[in-house]
C-alpha cells in the first residue's frame, strides 16, 4: 500500500512550485491507471478503469461544489439570549481537574461577532 501511497502522492502537484516531484526527480510522470486511448476490447477492463475515474471525477464536483458555497453557517444563539461558559480551555485555580466545573452559569450575549463567536458580560 505504501508504494501506492508514495506514487500518487509524487504524482500530485505541489501548490506552492505547480511542479511534480515524479517529473522533478525522473523526468517523466508515471501512469497510476491505463489509459483507454489504447483501448482494449475486454470489456470487464475498460468497466474497471472508467468506474474509478467517474468516481473522481463525482467527488472533485462535490468537493468543489462545497467549496464554492457561499452560504454561510446560521448563528446558534442570538444577542440577548444566555448561554453557559465551557471551561474545557480556561485556566482556573482549581486544586482537583476532576473537582472542576463541565461550564459556568449561564452569561448574557452582548455581541454576536460571527456565526462561532460571542461576546459575552462577564462578571467583575
Amino acid at each position: 500500500m505504501l508504494p501506492l501511497t508514495m506514487l500518487v502522492h509524487n504524482n500530485a502537484q505541489n501548490a506552492t512550485t505547480n511542479l511534480v516531484p515524479n517529473q522533478l526527480l525522473s523526468g517523466l510522470e508515471l501512469v497510476i491507471t491505463p489509459d483507454l486511448a489504447m483501448g482494449t476490447e475486454n470489456l470487464t477492463v475498460e468497466l474497471r478503469i472508467d468506474q474509478p475515474r467517474q468516481r473522481r471525477v463525482q467527488v472533485t464536483k462535490a468537493l468543489n461544489a462545497a467549496a464554492n458555497s457561499k452560504s454561510l453557517s446560521t448563528n446558534m444563539f442570538q444577542y440577548g439570549q444566555k448561554v453557559w461558559l465551557e471551561a474545557k480551555n480556561l485556566a482556573l485555580l482549581y486544586g482537583l481537574v476532576k473537582l472542576t466545573p463541565r461550564c459556568h452559569r449561564p452569561f448574557l450575549i452582548s455581541q454576536v461577532m460571527s456565526p462561532v463567536t460571542y461576546k459575552l458580560v462577564l462578571p467583575h
